[in-house]
């Protein structure tokens, strides 16, 4: 799953403060991923999320990972010059729980015998 729009993080090394003007982060990175206007000028935001999702299903639990990568860059406008911009990358990766392990029906000191149609399991 994909949220927002991927954009290449390497180009963030050609902005430069104070230089670098609207139509030249438009040209790097496309339409951004929202924009916000206030009394101080205006912000753009790139933001980019993947995610991949893994589930096994075993007899008694169910196995899970979890891969994401989120990848954000605001960038802050005077008039239409840069004024100040940040880039954030945060990867995630859970790791694979445990395998459960098979409870044997003589390891329950509650259990004495137990029979299904007629078989001891016990043994």
């Amino acid at each position: 799953m994909n949220i927002g729009k991927d954009f290449d993080a390497t180009k963030c090394k050609q902005i430069i403060k104070n230089r670098t003007i609207k139509s030249e982060i438009l040209n790097l990175f496309g339409q951004p991923y929202s924009t916000t206007v206030t009394p101080d000028g205006e912000s753009w935001k790139y933001y980019s999320q993947k995610i991949k999702s893994t589930a096994q299903s075993l007899i008694v639990a169910i196995q899970t990972k979890t891969e994401s990568e989120i990848k954000s860059l605001d960038i802050k406008f005077e008039r239409d010059t840069v004024s100040d911009y940040s880039y954030t990358f945060q990867p995630f990766d859970t790791k694979e729980p445990e395998k459960p392990k098979k409870l044997e029906i003589n390891d329950n000191p509650y259990i004495k015998e137990t029979t299904i149609d007629g078989v001891d399991t016990t043994k």
